[in-house]
């Protein structure tokens, strides 16, 4: 008797740690649309961390879990390549810091990929479930947005970096939640899944993205062919479609105010097509100075003003272009490859289920979705995102590119497998271990992380003491992050501001420097120091590293303006309109009449005209001078009222610039006064 208990104790055990590893995994999925899809550094890394700690799990408990072995061997390989090629990137030095961080990245959406590929079909439904109602609240929460706000045309974001991004995620969720309901489960699922539908459907829309709408409609189609050539759609199915045809048309009326005016603004398509043709090119440009190794996986922001014509851009707005860039030109048909050659084990899955009932004992009156409906689904929601890759950077954004890994994985786990009865001891001890290693060095990371985000806090409430020692403790736990060093120069030169101690900027310059040796294609950073050395009165040094930042973005008016200003202070006026001068130039080019937010004007050019303008009135040149004065006053004013709209999403970047609105009110009154009668 006592035996008998203690076998079932150990298999009750061993079903609970079978259990924990499936329940990481949804919870990591579930959790990735809220928290990494911002391109937040804590949220990526949480998600991240949360992979690699459940991939441990699972091979820490392969006896309790029922993990198959992988349909296609060809996968592993490809994901091997991939990986390696990415860690190849590092040879070219842009950034070691942030080549690891994305390298980590790809690594995690990888394992999810192989790890959902693994799991049995029970299992990977567990999954999707948790991906799908993780999508509806998405949904729901960028409904509510557009509810709250007061304008009918607002593209909602929801909890992504921006609508068009929510438009890649929901076009890829679509036809998933589409199978799922047309599935004839139970009466809870028909019920979630048709919110599912109406949900994404009504946020696809809100965001006011045509390419997105266009990856939907692709999807959905890749889906209806598919599950039509498998013979499962059927009666049922047909009466489910009939169904919700009412709820979906109202959803359309309600939401179609942000796609129809976009659609319908000729300006718009033709300023966004623009845009993203002349980053294709400069990134091609980009891609053919670098063949092998790229500039390095996720430097495409540092790396990219050297080839650009038009505005600044994070992204490369196409996935398959953004990765030759930056990890040589194989790289992207590598890709190609790992997905074709799952989308192929996936449509030999589904053709073995032809025919097959959409009611089966299976599935009918349970939660599950019907197999051939589920995979048809899968095939168009890969369909969608891979035509959003085509015109958007999706799969950089770590949500989406984790959801697709999901859904990829999914389709594969539909293949006939065998349970994985043995393993290698010395691969799997080794697997172990590299795993144990990634979950120590991703929780260290994000550690640090959340040091910096307190020294943030500490450093705004002016308490230096505390920020400083935030700030130096994360830069011991992640030594290779050029931002904490960065966080250490501002430190130490607001301080030197505030009380005039001249050794913190010493301090500031040398946390720069060092900074700039860990990422020197970034202008920004030598913008940075060029600062510092202006505030030691190192004029000749400022100047120097002002160049530098120009000779790195040929465009960046901070540089461009500061040093104008430099000029300017050391009587070399001639250096100084010069400068100016070719601020205009940059006003008049495709740079700025083409760029990724047109609803944001560029203040700094008011600056050029405002000092034209007063060369022009020193040489009595009165209708010149007007004229500069004029084009600075338009300027400004435009400026403010794209405040209106851009203004929080500025602040919420914190990138809102105070001190220059500031400045631009001095310039404002300034020119006021000789624009009186009798002045000019």
């Amino acid at each position: 008797m006592s035996k008998n208990a203690s076998e079932c104790t150990k298999a009750g055990t061993q079903r609970l740690s079978g259990y924990i590893p499936i329940g990481f995994a949804v919870a990591a999925v579930f959790l990735a649309p809220f928290i990494a899809s911002k391109f937040d550094a804590f949220g990526t890394s949480v998600i991240r961390t949360l992979i690699f700690f459940t991939a441990l799990l699972f091979l820490i408990a392969w006896k309790s879990t029922e993990i198959r072995v992988l349909p296609n061997r060809i996968i592993p390989i490809l994901s091997a390549i991939l990986l390696l090629m990415g860690v190849a990137s590092l040879c070219t030095l842009t950034c070691i810091h942030t080549t690891l961080m994305a390298v980590l990245d790809l690594a995690a959406f990888l394992t999810i990929l192989l790890l959902i590929a693994s799991l049995s079909e029970r299992d990977i439904y567990m999954v999707l479930a948790s991906l799908l109602v993780s999508a509806v609240l998405v949904a729901v929460i960028g409904v509510r947005e557009y509810l709250l706000s007061p304008a009918t045309d607002w593209r909602i974001f929801s909890t992504f970096f921006n609508p068009d991004f929510l438009a890649g995620f929901t076009a890829l969720m679509l036809p998933l939640a589409l199978a799922w309901y047309l599935s004839e489960s139970a009466l809870i699922a028909t019920t979630t899944t048709a919110i599912s539908v109406l949900a994404l459907t009504g946020a696809l829309l809100l965001t006011g993205s045509r390419f997105g709408l266009l990856a939907a409609v692709i999807g959905l189609a890749a889906f209806c062919i598919s599950a039509m050539s498998t013979r499962a759609f059927r009666k049922a199915q047909k009466r489910r479609v009939l169904t919700i045809i009412l709820p979906l048309v109202l959803v359309i009326l309600g939401a179609k105010g942000p796609i129809l005016g976009r659609v319908t603004s000729t300006q718009t398509q033709s300023h966004s097509g623009s845009f993203r043709i002349a980053t294709w090119e400069g990134t091609l440009r980009m891609a053919k100075s670098h063949p092998l190794f790229g500039t390095g996986l996720g430097t495409f922001e540092l790396a990219y003003p050297e080839y650009a014509d038009v505005g600044f851009t994070k992204l490369a707005h196409n996935s398959y272009l953004q990765l030759a860039a930056e990890a040589g030109l194989a790289s992207p048909i590598v890709l190609l490859l790992l997905i074709g050659s799952g989308v192929l084990t996936i449509a030999h899955s589904l053709q073995s289920s032809r025919g097959q009932s959409s009611c089966d004992a299976s599935t009918f009156h349970t939660w599950q979705p019907n197999r051939s409906l589920i995979l048809s689904g899968i095939i168009g929601s890969i369909a969608a995102s891979c035509a959003r890759n085509l015109i958007d950077s999706d799969w950089y954004v770590a949500s989406i590119a984790i959801s697709f890994a999901v859904i990829l994985g999914a389709g594969l786990a539909h293949a006939p497998r065998k349970r994985w009865a043995s393993a290698n001891t010395v691969l799997r001890g080794s697997l172990v271990c590299a795993y144990l290693s990634l979950t120590v060095v991703c929780l260290v990371i994000t550690l640090a992380i959340i040091l910096e985000k307190q020294g943030d806090a500490l450093l705004a409430s002016g308490d230096f003491k505390k920020a400083l020692n935030a700030y130096q403790t994360a830069l011991r736990l992640d030594p290779l992050n050029p931002e904490y060093r960065k966080d250490l120069s501002q430190l130490h030169a607001i301080r030197s501001a505030k009380t005039g101690e001249m050794n913190d900027l010493y301090i500031a310059e040398r946390y720069m420097k060092s900074a700039i040796k860990i990422q020197p294609t970034c202008a920004r950073n030598y913008y940075q120091l060029g600062k510092i050395y202006e505030l030691a009165n190192k004029d000749e040094q400022a100047l120097k590293a002002f160049e530098q930042a120009l000779k790195r973005d040929p465009h960046a008016l901070p540089a461009l303006l500061a040093e104008a200003k430099l000029y300017e202070r050391t009587s070399q006026m001639k250096h100084a309109l010069a400068v100016y001068r070719r601020m205009v130039e940059i006003e008049n080019s495709q740079y700025e009449k083409i760029r990724a937010m047109p609803e944001f004007i560029e203040p700094s050019y008011a600056f050029a005209h405002y000092a034209l303008g007063l060369d022009y009135e020193r040489r009595g040149d009165c209708q010149l001078a007007r004229k500069e004065f004029q084009k600075a006053l338009e300027r400004i004013k435009a400026y403010k009222n794209s405040l209106k709209v851009v203004g929080p999403i500025l602040e919420a970047s914190g990138r809102r610039d105070y001190w220059l609105e500031s400045e631009l009110e001095n310039i404002t009154q300034e020119i006021s006064k000789r624009l009186k009668p009798g002045h000019l």
